[in-house]
């Protein structure tokens, strides 16, 4: 098909004719980024296309404050997290760590983890290594980190917040099953967009957010990927969804402090 994309979390192939919307953001050194907006007639996924994600200088200077957070206040999705992982323990990566904030909730919380991260921002990392004494933290892509000696090797995969920043998330998924020990869980978090307001579908674009998650569009990724037993419901202090997939699991979470739902979703496969 002339001019297609693939839908990002069913396959379909989408025409040039499905696009909503375009935008166009320019970078310090003054290269031009132009994306524009699919919207899949069958998940009903909205991404902006192509997802290509910005250099390293973009993300030091949107979250130059946030990794300097105060980390000892609590991190709004632990209580959701340890209720949907109850009974669950061992080696857990947090990707896209950030602050530290989960991570070190879960250390002055004694939950049953040996706690790992990854995050693209190196200031970051050596933070949460040097004052929230957690060392095996990675400052790295995802996909660079699921290869090798980490293959296979968590218990537990986690993030909140962070698909829907992350680019493509066929390859954010892929990674996070090669990390994943057979009958694995990952639990993630994402906004559902089908609550945004005018003012979040302004904000939250290309090259800040890729994609633009609802109910039908999560599970169809999750289903494309292998996941299964998924099971999507509500979360949190406003309206969110679960999923949940049977073993090796993939929990997502949506919660965030705007005025608009989120989805979370539990899952386990056998890889």
């Amino acid at each position: 098909m002339e001019n297609a994309v693939t839908c990002r979390a069913c396959g379909k192939e989408l025409a040039h004719g499905q696009i909503e919307s375009d935008v166009h953001y320019v970078l310090p050194d003054g290269k031009k980024l132009d994306y524009s907006l699919y919207r899949c007639p069958a998940c009903t996924l909205g991404f902006w296309w192509p997802m290509e994600q910005p250099p390293l200088v973009f993300y030091q200077k949107m979250y130059a404050n946030f990794a300097w957070d105060d980390v000892s206040r609590d991190f709004p999705d632990t209580e959701d997290f340890l209720e949907m992982a109850h009974g669950l323990q061992g080696k857990l990566l947090d990707v896209g760590c950030g602050s530290g904030a989960f991570l070190y909730q879960l250390k002055t919380r004694r939950a049953p983890f040996q706690l790992w991260g990854v995050d693209l921002l190196p200031e970051g990392v050596e933070r949460i290594k040097k004052t929230l004494g957690i060392p095996d933290v990675h400052a790295m892509p995802l996909g660079e980190f699921s290869k090798g000696e980490h293959a296979g090797a968590f218990d537990v995969v986690t993030s909140f917040n962070v698909i829907e920043h992350a680019g493509d998330p066929v390859p954010f998924m892929e990674s996070v099953k090669r990390l994943l020990k057979k009958g694995g869980t990952t639990i993630f978090v994402a906004p559902d967009a089908n609550t945004y307001t005018a003012w979040a579908k302004i904000h939250n674009v290309a090259p800040n957010q890729f994609a633009w998650w609802n109910r039908k569009s999560l599970i169809a990724l999750l289903e494309k990927q292998g996941f299964r037993d998924i099971v999507v419901k509500p979360i949190g202090h406003m309206a969110a969804i679960d999923v949940v997939m049977g073993p090796a699991v993939s929990l997502g979470l949506v919660k965030k402090k705007i005025d608009f739902s989120n989805y979370g979703s539990l899952g386990s496969t056998d890889f």
